[in-house]
């Protein structure tokens, strides 16, 4: 994942959807969400990126880039 390109609104691929699958299991998007069918990064996605940065006091701007990646995917 530390190879991942910088993803934000407009992007589309497998490694949104990885970044999206992380986000839902951590509880950023609304409860009414249980699952995750779509690979592009929409505003939904670009919400829950807000939160899960809020949450871990890193720059809030929606944008999956070093920081956030690393913070969200800590075991790699």
């Amino acid at each position: 994942m530390n190879t991942m390109r910088t993803l934000r609104f407009g992007s589309t691929g497998d490694d949104v959807l990885r970044v999206k699958q992380r986000l839902l299991l951590l509880g950023c998007y609304p409860p009414q969400l249980t699952q995750i069918t779509s690979s592009a990064f929409g505003r939904d996605t670009q919400r829950a990126v807000i939160v899960f940065q809020t949450n871990h006091a890193l720059v809030a701007d929606g944008v999956i880039g070093p920081l956030t990646r690393v913070a969200l995917f800590p075991e790699e």
